[in-house]
């Protein structure tokens, strides 16, 4: 089984898709964050395919956390869980410059704090900067 992204905001929101297991399309899911039943969060999830789903993490505490699966309020036990990081949310202070190009790269400095340096499983990095191209 594998999580994708296996990290995200201690917010929740982040939608995640999980796959490697075999999921009866028809049945309710819910994406299980906890390793007890009795501290256990779970939302629904929704079958892509047969092999994988999708679900949004819910608010959580900074850490890492097992991820099951569960169908009609029971466990998979033929799932093996995998494991979602928690993370501080990022926090912007400053860019620079503020304004560049739009013929031309233009590098830019981030500052602020929470910023995570993680990869994927090809090497690519998961920090990333996004611009709207609206304002």
């Amino acid at each position: 089984s594998k999580v994708v992204p296996s990290l995200g905001s201690t917010f929740g929101g982040t939608e995640i898709l999980l796959s490697g297991g075999s999921f009866q399309l028809h049945s309710p899911l819910r994406c299980v964050f906890g390793e007890s039943e009795y501290s256990a969060t779970s939302v629904a999830a929704t079958a892509v395919s047969d092999t994988s789903i999708v679900c949004t993490t819910p608010p959580h505490a900074v850490g890492v956390v097992s991820i099951i699966l569960s169908q009609n309020g029971v466990l998979f036990d033929n799932v093996k869980a995998v494991n979602f990081e928690f993370i501080s949310p990022m926090e912007v202070g400053a860019i620079s410059p503020i304004r560049g190009f739009s013929t031309s790269t233009t590098n830019i400095a981030v500052q602020g704090s929470g910023f995570v340096s993680r990869v994927d499983d090809e090497g690519n990095s998961l920090l990333k900067c996004r611009f709207n191209e609206d304002d």
